[in-house]
């Protein structure tokens, strides 16, 4: 991924994350959770009680990552386990970035000199997707939770 994330735009999708991902974010915050999902995601981590020699290298790997503090969380909750597995949160990492490129396109055709097709082949470069994906994209609105209804 060519761009970033805010903490502020990881809480805005928090309904299109899995539950793995959340209760990352409820260790050890958004930020390093994101860096966990950005770098790891998809895999589950080998993760040590930095006890061990392997243990002492899995420590260090991670907290060259998400900060010494942070890998001491993950290290004593999840050390036992061996492995965690990181989510990959491919909706809401995409819901990011289409809200970026909306806004973006925007910016660019109402506050910018840009017509619609230059902006929407300047966004298409920088995100490197396709202008008919741009133009998609353009069209939807932001997938916001939806409030459950009361079971009767």
């Amino acid at each position: 991924m060519a761009w970033s994330l805010t903490e502020q735009e990881f809480d805005n999708v928090r309904h299109l994350l899995p539950d793995g991902a959340i209760d990352l974010i409820q260790v050890v915050g958004a930020d390093a959770a994101y860096r966990m999902i950005k770098r790891w995601g998809g895999t589950s981590l080998p993760v040590g009680m930095n006890k061990t020699r392997n243990g002492k290298i899995l420590h260090a790997n991670l907290a060259e990552e998400i900060g010494e503090e942070n890998a001491l969380k993950i290290g004593r909750l999840f050390g036992k386990q061996r492995f965690l597995w990181v989510p990959k949160c491919q909706d809401a990492l995409r819901e990011v970035r289409n809200r970026k490129i909306r806004a973006q396109i925007d910016d660019l055709t109402m506050r910018g000199s840009y017509s619609m097709p230059e902006a929407v082949r300047k966004i298409a470069v920088e995100y490197n997707l396709t202008d008919r994906q741009i133009w998609y994209i353009a069209k939807q609105t932001d997938i916001d939770a939806s409030p459950q209804m009361a079971l009767i």
